[in-house]
């Protein structure tokens, strides 16, 4: 039986283009988490195409390839440099506030001071006008919990809400204060659907802690177990994570912000926090201990399932 063998062209295919544009896509969607992590990737992924461009035979893909891998090579290393660098949380010292969420393993899927790792800064261009009313999201934090296998949810974007590990998730008040606004009766959308517009938050609860207004959105239809006017304690329960208003999947959505103008509520100057002292950057995984009672007092530690660089 002959052996089978790969054709040249396709051998340098792989190797001269398939390779550098995956080593590229590493290089941009999974920055490292400090300085001289992300120094060792930039030079490996550096010298290896620079090896192919020296040593390559350049007939697949053609020459020309070797200058649009260092231009790409360039612009994803700076990219990667900027979402480092929006791990740092801002200067200045920063409102902690308590963890809202009993216990478990979470995934921080939007959270950071850098765009490219919190998708809520979006709403900080004044250029675009219906951002204003929501102004407030802009140092946001997104959470879905995981289960042991490190998975949100049974499948990849399911239909059925029941299949997301956060669904149902308890939430708490991360700090004491007023409800100022409790919304309910809106309906949990099927993923990927969305709710119109003006419903963006979807069920959701305003809080005034302090000179801080602090939301909590997207939750359960029929959950929210507070009224507006009423006081609450710090990790007194407020609803169950949902999939209402503007929401891809189940999931929860904290923000602080200063007070809104009339008429625009979650419209404030954005307040970016910590939680448990802890500043919090999308893809860190958090730990966190079961609750022993309704309304702890004091703060519950919060340790990352894998330790990522301080941001301290």
């Amino acid at each position: 039986m002959p052996h089978a063998t790969v054709p040249p062209w396709l051998a340098l295919a792989l190797l001269q283009a398939a390779l550098p544009m995956l080593l590229l896509g590493w290089l941009l969607a999974m920055p490292p988490g400090g300085r001289l992590s992300w120094l060792a990737q930039a030079a490996g992924t550096g010298a290896l195409l620079l090896w192919l461009g020296v040593a390559g035979l350049w007939t697949v893909p053609p020459w020309w390839a070797v200058g649009v891998y260092a231009a790409l090579g360039l612009w994803a290393g700076d990219e990667a440099r900027r979402a480092w660098s929006g791990r740092r949380p801002p200067p200045g010292v920063l409102p902690s506030l308590q963890w809202p969420l009993d216990g478990g393993t979470f995934l921080v899927v939007n959270g950071g001071s850098d765009i490219r790792l919190n998708a809520h800064l979006e709403t900080q261009d004044a250029s675009v006008p219906r951002f204003a009313r929501w102004r407030g999201n802009g140092h946001a934090v997104d959470l879905v919990a995981l289960d042991r296998w490190g998975l949100r949810a049974s499948g990849l974007q399911p239909a059925d809400l029941a299949a997301y590990r956060i669904q149902g998730w308890p939430v708490r008040a991360p700090c004491a204060g007023r409800v100022l606004i409790a919304q309910d009766g809106l309906p949990d959308m099927v993923p990927p659907r969305h709710d119109v517009p003006d419903r963006l938050a979807g069920n959701h609860v305003l809080m005034a802690c302090g000179e801080l207004h602090v939301l909590l959105a997207h939750f359960r239809q029929g959950s929210v177990q507070v009224r507006a006017g009423q006081h609450v304690r710090a990790g007194d329960g407020l609803a169950e994570v949902g999939n209402s208003g503007g929401s891809d999947e189940p999931h929860l959505h904290v923000h602080a912000q200063r007070p809104g103008p009339p008429g625009m509520p979650l419209g404030g100057e954005p307040v970016p926090v910590r939680f448990e002292g802890r500043y919090l950057v999308r893809g860190q995984r958090i730990s966190v201990p079961a609750r022993t009672g309704p309304a702890a007092e004091e703060s519950t530690p919060l340790k990352e399932k894998v330790p990522a660089s301080r941001t301290e």
